[in-house]
């Protein structure tokens, strides 16, 4: 063991660390699909899932699934990695009904003026 010989702590990490992986890997998926949506310039609708993500259902779960299911510290990563998957679901849905034709647009139209000092409406961009 690295940092420990602890056979208790050992058991601890042992029993947690698949769903630390899998947590790992939900975070990694979210912070891809968190700059496609911001490329997007939904940023407004990312902080509204993430606030409801977070602080609706993965904060109350962090309360109580550890007791609930007698998960220890485990539940607490259980309920972090609800919390993503239900952000990535909601991001996947957000980006799949995207006009993205309307995007490429604005895009294109942000270019053309960046080096000018033309602006662009900001209903146009949303």
């Amino acid at each position: 063991l690295v940092f420990t010989s602890d056979p208790d702590v050992a058991s601890i990490v042992e029993k947690c660390l698949p769903v630390v992986l899998w947590y790992m890997l939900l975070d990694d998926f979210g912070g891809t699909l968190t700059g496609v949506v911001r490329a997007l310039g939904f940023q407004a609708y990312a902080a509204g899932v993430n606030l409801f993500c977070f602080y609706v259902i993965a904060q109350p779960l962090i309360l109580f699934l550890p007791w609930w299911f007698r998960k220890d510290i485990g539940g607490l990563w259980i309920a972090s990695a609800i919390g993503l998957s239900v952000q990535g679901l909601c991001y996947i849905v957000l980006i799949g009904g995207a006009d993205w034709d309307k995007r490429a647009a604005v895009a294109a139209r942000l270019r053309d003026a960046e080096g000018s000092s033309g602006a662009i409406p900001l209903e146009e961009v949303q």
